[in-house]
């Protein structure tokens, strides 16, 4: 419900125990007089800037509160696949949005059929292996999409990849930074309760898009694209969950390329935290507890 708090000059209103203030003053716009501030337009305000309300005192300010943790998903998929170019498609569109951390993980677990995956590297294959032990499947498969290391999905399977990745978000978040500077990368991990220490994971890829023509297998003739492509991966450490710096080198590929931070339980398992991180910029990342 709305209650009208002012008169004259600033307008305020109550809004979910938040208050809103505009500044009202007479003033002609094209000819048009803008002068009391109404419900409405408070209204449309409040709508706007709901989600991003901190309350202060009488003059309370308007803030962006710390994002979420992004949700990590990996596609596992391979160019030799007939399902995985509709996975492809759909991972290009979560790769567009800012809470999501979308990695390509191209597997040779097809290239007996006939063509050979030329994005393929063997540590997709062996991190693929790795969560089917963590997940508990028996087997792996084209295309698998794993959300935050604790939920696999078929790829192509929109909803159901949407449902997992809403189900991935309730987990608790805290941010760190993740700071790329002269080849150097540098972690400020805050403090963190974790039973077990996480392995510390630094991926680099290619955000494309790449197309590659494919003249052999279930999609000949077709041209298939990709994006965010890893292209290498190594581990840089272990958290104990202590506050803690942590510095390593860059080597000029990985310093070249576009990279994320995955922090995980067990080595390859449920991810704690996730970052961004671009060559001579500051990111901010969230852990999930």
């Amino acid at each position: 419900m709305w209650r009208r708090l002012g008169l004259n000059g600033w307008k305020s209103a109550a809004f979910h125990g938040h208050v809103i203030r505009v500044f009202a003053a007479s003033t002609y716009v094209r000819g048009m007089e803008i002068g009391s501030v109404h419900k409405s337009c408070i209204a449309v305000l409040a709508a706007l800037v709901a989600p991003f309300i901190a309350v202060a005192d009488d003059r309370t300010s308007i803030v962006s509160e710390p994002a979420s943790a992004p949700v990590v998903v990996e596609l596992f998929t391979s160019q030799a696949c007939p399902y995985c170019p509709k996975a492809d498609k759909y991972l290009a569109k979560l790769a567009e949005r800012d809470d999501i951390i979308a990695l390509s993980m191209p597997i040779n677990f097809w290239d007996f059929t006939g063509w050979s995956d030329t994005l393929a590297r063997p540590e997709h294959g062996a991190r693929q292996k790795a969560y089917a032990k963590v997940l508990g499947n028996r087997r792996v498969y084209t295309p698998q999409a794993v959300v935050n290391g604790r939920f696999n999905v078929k790829g192509d399977k929109y909803a159901k990849m949407d449902a997992k990745i809403a189900e991935a978000r309730e987990n608790a978040a805290a941010p760190f930074s993740a700071i790329v500077s002269d080849a150097q990368l540098r972690l400020e991990l805050p403090a963190l309760s974790l039973e077990d220490p996480a392995a510390i994971w630094l991926i680099s890829y290619n955000s494309g898009p790449i197309g590659v023509p494919v003249s052999g297998g279930e999609n000949k003739g077709k041209v298939l694209q990709y994006v965010n492509v890893a292209t290498g991966m190594r581990k840089i450490g272990e958290w104990s969950g202590a506050a803690e710096t942590v510095n390593t080198s860059l080597s000029l590929e990985e310093a070249a390329a576009e990279c994320v931070v995955l922090v995980q339980k067990g080595g390859v398992g449920p991810v704690v935290a996730a970052a961004r991180c671009d060559a001579l910029k500051t990111v901010e990342a969230n852990a999930a507890l």
